[in-house]
């Protein structure tokens, strides 16, 4: 189960709430988009009555950090690239503009 914080209070106390949100349905072949009441199950603080927010498990902090792990190193090696590719164009200009 997901753990909550309320934004206001920061109590970790809650109850949920049901309500009934509008979304958009399949839209179809004339490109209309059905609208519809769903219901939901908002978790609400007991304390203040706010929506809580939901707080990340380790497991997920752990899978963002190695995700923006991976593309840094993407962008470094990117990087990398791009600079090896300008030093060659600007020795290869360098050696042109001395023996010609």
């Amino acid at each position: 189960m997901p753990t909550y914080s309320c934004p206001k209070c920061l109590g970790d106390e809650f109850f949920l709430r049901n309500e009934t949100k509008l979304v958009a349905g399949p839209t179809g072949p004339t490109g209309i988009t059905s609208m519809k009441n769903v219901p939901a199950k908002t978790p609400t603080c007991k304390k203040c009555n706010e929506t809580m927010d939901v707080l990340p498990t380790p497991e997920e902090l752990a899978q963002e950090l190695e995700y923006k792990e991976r593309v840094n190193h993407g962008l470094k090696s990117l990087l990398g690239l791009v600079l090896s590719f300008l030093g060659v164009v600007i020795l290869a200009n360098l050696l042109f503009t001395l023996f010609s």
